[in-house]
């Protein structure tokens, strides 16, 4: 029986706005090994969860370390996530401009054109 020698990720370090996700993926080496299986976990799901696929949301500010262990022995990889506050000030700019359309449209008449 083959078993995983080696696990790469795509990335070690990743920072994400909360409400925000990404999707980690490891290549488990050998290609031939047996089980190629990964367990995923995160170290505190209320910043960050992680499906088992691999899909990280982030939840809430804070740091965690996302783990993927290979599930025919001790092999694992690791990818830090910095989860920041949602940048609501963007979020305001839409709603301004959504609210000045609406204004504008209320005022227009069919001679402007």
């Amino acid at each position: 029986v083959i078993k995983v020698s080696k696990l790469t990720i795509n990335t070690s370090k990743l920072a994400l706005e909360e409400g925000s996700s990404f999707q980690l993926n490891v290549i488990v080496l050998p290609n031939d090994a047996a089980n190629k299986e990964l367990k995923w976990t995160s170290s505190d799901e209320k910043i960050a969860k992680v499906t088992e696929n691999g899909l990280v949301k982030a939840i809430d500010p804070g740091t965690v370390t996302i783990t993927a262990q290979a599930v025919d022995g001790v092999k694992k990889v690791q990818c830090i996530v910095n989860v920041t506050k949602r940048n609501i000030a963007t979020r305001i700019e839409v709603d301004d401009i959504s609210q000045n359309i609406e204004e504008f449209s209320k005022n227009l008449v069919c001679s402007d054109f």
